[in-house]
């Protein structure tokens, strides 16, 4: 076996699990391919290079994650607080009956969401 093909199986199985779970860090790399954490940095970075706009790193999560799954996620977060915001400017200009109580449900939606989404819990564990 070829450092080669090994570089290239690596390759491959970074895209599959960016793909299936949208994310992969160090660890998984150094677990799966046996190898060290600078290999796997080596990898990692190597994938970016050869596939920009591909994968993103977040620092605060220390793990590469799917950059069109992050745009997304931003676009929708960003559409969702302006909308709450418009809907505080309507009920601040023209009275909102219970308008107060709707933008919190609006907020307490939007930050669950956000949750979601950073996989910080689990989906179907949400109470409608």
């Amino acid at each position: 076996m070829s450092d080669r093909w090994a570089f290239r199986q690596r390759q491959e199985w970074i895209a599959e699990s960016v793909r299936i779970f949208g994310f992969i860090n160090r660890a998984h790399l150094e677990k799966k391919f046996e190898i060290s954490t600078p290999q796997a940095s080596a990898d990692l970075k190597a994938f970016q290079k050869a596939n920009p706009g591909v994968i993103e790193y977040n620092a605060s999560d220390k793990r590469y994650e799917d950059a069109v799954l992050l745009k997304h996620a931003r676009d929708v977060n960003d559409a969702y607080s302006e909308l709450i915001e418009d809907l505080q400017n309507l009920c601040s200009e023209f009275g909102c009956l219970g308008g107060e109580h709707r933008i919190n449900w609006l907020r307490t939606q939007l930050t669950f969401l956000r949750d979601m989404q950073n996989n910080r819990i689990p989906q179907g564990s949400r109470d409608e």
